[in-house]
């Protein structure tokens, strides 16, 4: 989940806080700089004469005896940045797994609800083939092969409509990932999803 914005980009709103508390807490230590000041001075173009040349090479410290609670409410506030980032890390890994295992649970029972409904497809195809052949040898009314056909083709648009639910879940699935997921493989279709035809 790592590669999701919204994750990478609280994980790196962490980690700047985290360093802003290393920040606050050295300026409670003394700093010590190095200076090294160079140059030459000449009116008349001889600047690389030794006796032209100057410098000047010293220490400077900075002591932070008094600073009226400065640097103690700069680590402070340092400290309350970071615990909000973290809260906000939290949250959003917390979001970010909520919407993966919301959209695996979906993908778990479309797949179960898709076999069942297309098991219920190919039976109304057959109960309205058997219809049709009944009407054929003038067994039954023709209402009977309409009724069964009308059946059968309610099973195959809602068979349809769970495949297309179950794409959906899985692109929902992809986005709650932050991408790089790749679904299983799409159990075959059953046959018998043509649309009838009254011979």
């Amino acid at each position: 989940m790592r590669n999701r914005p919204d994750v990478a980009e609280s994980e790196r709103l962490t980690a700047a806080a985290s360093e802003l508390i290393g920040a606050s807490r050295a300026n409670f230590f003394p700093k010590l700089t190095l200076l090294a000041l160079g140059g030459t001075q000449d009116t008349n173009f001889r600047l690389f004469n030794p006796q032209n040349l100057f410098g000047t090479v010293g220490p400077a410290i900075d002591i932070p005896l008094f600073d009226a609670g400065l640097r103690q409410a700069e680590l402070e506030i340092a400290k309350a940045q970071f615990t909000e980032t973290a809260q906000n890390y939290r949250a959003t890994v917390l979001r970010a797994l909520k919407e993966v295992q919301d959209e695996l649970s979906s993908l778990r029972w479309l797949a179960q609800e898709y076999n069942e409904t297309t098991t219920a497809a190919v039976a109304a195809r057959k109960a309205a083939d058997l219809s049709l052949t009944l009407y054929r040898d003038g067994a039954s009314s023709f209402l009977d092969v309409v009724t069964a056909q009308s059946a059968a083709l309610d099973a195959e648009r809602l068979a349809i409509a769970l495949h297309t639910r179950q794409q959906v879940a899985v692109i929902g699935l992809m986005l709650a990932l932050g991408g790089g997921w790749s679904a299983p493989p799409e159990p075959r279709a059953k046959p018998g999803f043509a649309p009838y035809l009254v011979e």
